[in-house]
C-alpha cells in the first residue's frame, strides 16, 4: 500500500459504502468509484483565508488517528493492530 497522496484522506470503508443495485444492502466502493459522505472535523490552524481541518468522523464513524492527531493510513492501522496483538501475546511473569 502506498502512503497517502496529497489531498487524500483515509476513512472507514463502511462510511462510504454504496447502496446496492436494488436499493438494499451496501456494496463496498472500488477505486475510481465516486462517493459522498458527511465529514466532521476540527480546525487546527488558520492561515490567511484558509482553515486547516483534521478529519474526526465520516458519516458519523470515527476516523482512526495517529499519535499526532492525523488520520492514519491503512498501513499505519495494520501496523498498530499487529503491535497490539504482539503485546497481548507476550507472556507475563
Amino acid at each position: 500500500m502506498n502512503p497517502k497522496s496529497p489531498g487524500e484522506i483515509c476513512v472507514p470503508v463502511a462510511a462510504v459504502a454504496l447502496a446496492g443495485d436494488n436499493g438494499e444492502g451496501a456494496v463496498n466502493p472500488a477505486p475510481g468509484d465516486p462517493v459522498e459522505f458527511q465529514a466532521a472535523g476540527t480546525v487546527t490552524r488558520i492561515e490567511g483565508g484558509n482553515a486547516y481541518v483534521t478529519l474526526d468522523t465520516a458519516n458519523g464513524q470515527p476516523v482512526v488517528k495517529d499519535g499526532m492527531g492525523q488520520p492514519m493510513s491503512v498501513d499505519d492501522e495494520l501496523a498498530q493492530m499487529e503491535s497490539d496483538i504482539m503485546e497481548k501475546e507476550q507472556p507475563s511473569y
